[in-house]
């Protein structure tokens, strides 16, 4: 497990006092209560817990988590989500101090974790502490071997930049294809276009998409020929296109 945040800590134990309704005096007893007096607990202790100041012991969290209807763990990191980010942040911190990592590139390394963790289109890949700490070991190990290639940079950067392309220009298509005015832009039909210039323009971007999709392929092959021909390839197609302002 990683370092806890004791003042995250002391918010969670905080807000179960008060949907209690409890003073730190009562809580202290009802604590006490629930451990069979096993722990010595005090307001004093109750207020400190509160404040990030001190962590209770193993029995003591066990009790507060009864208490408040959930679990140790929960108490400790947050939901699932507050523990993921928080595997991050540590993650960051760990790159900024490791020396053998460029600092340019931490960001990538970061952002393709993140996008492991939070995956935009399909469900996420664990279920509890466990299998999210496992999935975010193997994704770290992943992101970092994946960056720490020199020779794959430019490579791995272009293809980030590729699919940042497609992902905003399907984000953006429902407001070009549906009736925006009623809300309901997951239905799509392109009866509906907004104006024909809308509808032109969604073309042009949808094959300029398309072709640096598989343009992407050819980079990776570094032969500057074909880098030159797709190049050629494109501004001919710019060429032939109507003037209109994208």
């Amino acid at each position: 497990m990683n370092d806890i945040n004791k003042l995250a800590l002391g918010k969670r134990i905080k807000n179960i006092r008060v949907a209690r309704k409890d003073t730190l005096e009562t809580f202290a007893k009802a604590i006490q209560a629930e451990t069979s007096h096993a722990i010595k607990t005090t307001k004093s202790n109750a207020s400190k817990w509160e404040k990030g100041l001190n962590i209770p012991n193993d029995i003591t969290l066990k009790a507060i988590a009864d208490l408040g209807n959930t679990s140790v763990e929960y108490l400790l990191y947050g939901s699932l989500d507050e523990y993921a980010h928080t595997l991050l942040d540590n993650f960051e911190i760990e790159l900024n101090e490791d020396s053998s990592i460029s600092n340019a590139v931490i960001p990538f390394i970061i952002n393709e974790v993140k996008s492991a963790l939070f995956p935009k289109y399909f469900d996420k890949s664990y279920s509890d502490m466990v299998s999210l700490e496992n999935f975010f070991d193997e994704k770290k190990k992943d992101a970092l071997e994946h960056w720490s290639n020199p020779q794959q940079i430019e490579t791995n950067i272009l293809n980030l930049l590729s699919r940042s392309i497609t992902e905003d220009i399907g984000d953006a298509m429902p407001y070009l294809y549906s009736d925006r005015y009623k809300d309901d832009y997951s239905k799509i039909n392109s009866a509906q276009g907004v104006t024909s210039l809308s509808d032109l323009k969604r073309k042009y971007l949808s094959t300029l998409d398309n072709y640096q999709r598989s343009s992407i392929d050819i980079l990776r092959y570094n032969d500057e020929k074909m880098i030159n021909q797709a190049i050629d390839d494109l501004q001919t197609l710019i060429d032939k296109s109507p003037t209109i302002n994208l």
